[in-house]
């Protein structure tokens, strides 16, 4: 299964989950079956709040699920529609959120905390 984690850096390495889906700069794909990692960068992340499409990026990497630290509920709205499982993961390193979601014990993300915009955190 390939599961998506906006991320702040372009590497692999010393990566942390991004604190808000609108706003991150890259997504780090690991596929489950291959145990890998790559990582993408975001062409919408200086966009107006509101204005962007992140939710179009992660279908396009064709992810299963998505690990973040803070959305919007249009955007994951839009996730849950299309199948996209959203689980809560702040303040995680790559490396940690992708043991929790290994291991199981990252929560789905609650509709009623999403974010209402970019200075939520």
């Amino acid at each position: 299964m390939k599961i998506c984690i906006p991320v702040e850096k372009g590497t692999i390495e010393a990566n942390r989950v991004c604190p808000h889906f609108g706003s991150t700069p890259f997504f780090a794909l690991f596929d489950s079956e291959t145990d890998s990692i790559t990582i993408h960068p975001n062409s919408n992340d200086h966009s107006a709040h509101g204005q962007c499409n992140p939710a179009g990026t992660v279908m396009n990497l064709g992810a299963k699920a998505l690990l973040i630290g803070g959305i919007g509920a249009r955007a994951l709205q839009k996730l849950n529609a299309a199948g996209i499982k959203v689980y809560r993961a702040t303040g995680e390193t790559l490396d940690d959120a992708i043991s929790k979601i290994k291991s199981g014990t990252l929560p789905l993300f609650d509709p009623t905390s999403s974010c209402a915009g970019h200075d939520c955190h």
